[in-house]
């Protein structure tokens, strides 16, 4: 992009772009908060990581999205290297730790669901925190070991290529990594979800009516938590799936039309994730409703 050239269809892009981010930042920010205040939703493990990825969106959105957005309208900031490496950390950090929960998430219900009697033993409050802190340790690892501070030179291409030259060492093993990563990651969520669903049917079928019903209410958080959490993770199989075709076809070939709709596609998969669960969950919307209208009440001004 030339650096003195606004046009207009970098306008709409930009706008677009930013759009999009603060619609999911919000989302995002709403549903972490929603589940932090209320401890009686946040001991419950599938909650806890569902709060974690929120905040690997919001890190996701602010660099793929409001970022990008930005530069569109002042391609300028382009120049800032210290800006580039800002955002790409919080590339790095937010893609892989996305999905790494959105793993994690899935292996919750498939315990919550099918090995009950270890599913709270397995995801202790210190196994959770060991967890998560871990995931975000390896994140950190990763940005430094990834993230260089000259990367981006054409913002709307290579600032996901990471410019990375796959002639160099360092720009093949990154680009290795960040194909067997996506491969790796959608597939695993994929096939624990596949097999928590045939578990589910087949447990269905097998159990009496009257038990069906007394394991119905029981269990009615933990299926519904489950169909939410196979619906993010779907988004998240499908973008992995188009990333990866997109390593076979080779970015330099694709022509600016197809990036953008392949990263609003991206930018759409961690915006709207939040939003099914507030709106699919109603102990999680009865909850965003109570500390909205906490936020609101004078007395608490």
């Amino acid at each position: 992009m030339d650096n003195g050239e606004v046009t207009h269809s970098h306008l709409i892009i930009g706008i677009i772009y930013i759009l999009i981010s603060l619609f999911g930042i919000l989302g995002n920010l709403v549903c972490f908060v929603t589940i932090y205040t209320q401890r009686n939703i946040r001991d419950n493990p599938t909650y806890f990581f569902i709060a974690n990825q929120c905040l690997s969106d919001v890190l996701c959105l602010l660099a793929i999205g409001i970022y990008v957005g930005v530069v569109e309208f002042w391609p300028r900031l382009s120049d800032y290297s210290n800006l580039h490496r800002l955002m790409s950390c919080c590339l790095i950090t937010g893609w892989y730790s996305s999905g790494y929960f959105s793993l994690i998430l899935a292996v919750t219900r498939l315990y919550a669901l099918k090995y009950r009697h270890l599913y709270l033993e397995v995801f202790s409050q210190n196994r959770q925190l060991w967890l998560a802190s871990f995931v975000w340790l390896f994140m950190i690892l990763l940005m430094l070991i990834f993230e260089t501070g000259d990367q981006v030179d054409d913002v709307f291409r290579d600032l996901y290529t990471l410019g990375i030259l796959k002639s160099t060492f360092r720009g093949l093993v990154v680009f290795c990594f960040n194909f067997l990563h996506d491969l790796v990651v959608s597939n695993s969520v994929l096939i624990i979800n596949l097999v928590t669903g045939i578990f589910v049917r087949s447990s269905l079928k097998k159990t009496p009516t009257t038990v069906l019903r007394r394991r119905t209410r029981t269990n009615q958080l933990e299926l519904k938590l489950y169909f939410q959490c196979t619906i993010t993770t779907s988004f998240l199989i499908i973008i992995c799936y188009v990333y990866l075709s997109v390593f076979f076809v080779d970015y330099e070939n694709l022509s600016n039309i197809l990036f953008l709709i392949f990263h609003i596609c991206w930018l759409l998969y961690h915006a709207v994730c939040p939003y099914v669960y507030l709106f699919t969950n109603g102990d999680l919307k009865n909850m965003m409703v109570k500390v909205l209208c906490h936020q609101n009440d004078p007395q608490n001004v």
